[in-house]
């Protein structure tokens, strides 16, 4: 008997111990949650020289990139483009590492990142417009549905060829993911 009584004593005393203090009074909160940080989609733009001899092959370019990006804990962005620049064979990828401010249907963020790029200078080896670039960026995104976000950038570019071209465009991304990319849940606060 003195066994059982002290078996229901600690059994209550744990009980106690572990229970939530649930008070059904409290409202349930809505919060947005990132399900799949990632997304791909295809991105169209200007680029322009700035400085170096870019302009021997034409003062402005079209750039078509393939953009990939995967979103860290809400305010980290990692951002892979391999593009194309029109006129000549003028290939390039950039991989970049962005800030965001912000969770809410309009994130601007910067960022900074290196890459690598051939451009086709005329009479040239291919060696010679080919180096190594660093970028800095600013931007925003743009939820435009659950699953589609609109990113437009500023990237100025320097390009360690033996030219020492600098660049500086605009371009806009539509970037697509799962369609469960954010949901609202809803929690209860105790």
């Amino acid at each position: 008997m003195r066994y059982s009584s002290l078996f229901i004593l600690t059994g209550l005393v744990a009980g106690a111990a572990f229970s939530e203090d649930v008070d059904l009074n409290n409202r349930a909160d809505t919060t947005v949650v990132s399900l799949a940080p990632y997304s791909i989609g295809p991105s169209i733009g200007v680029v322009g020289a700035v400085d170096g001899d870019l302009s021997q092959i034409s003062e402005q370019f079209l750039s078509v990139s393939l953009t990939q990006t995967v979103r860290f804990n809400e305010t980290w962005d990692l951002g892979i483009d391999l593009d194309w620049w029109a006129p000549g064979n003028n290939f390039g990828g950039d991989m970049t590492i962005s800030y965001v401010f912000g969770t809410h249907a309009l994130q601007p963020f910067v960022g900074v990142g290196a890459g690598i790029r051939s451009l086709d200078y005329e009479g040239e080896p291919l060696g010679k417009g080919l180096g190594a670039e660093g970028l800095i960026q600013a931007g925003v995104y743009l939820d435009v549905m659950d699953n589609l976000q609109m990113r437009v950038r500023v990237p100025y570019r320097y390009i360690a060829n033996s030219h020492r071209d600098q660049t500086a465009g605009l371009d806009i991304a539509l970037l697509f993911s799962s369609p469960l990319r954010k949901t609202k849940v809803r929690k209860l606060t105790y």
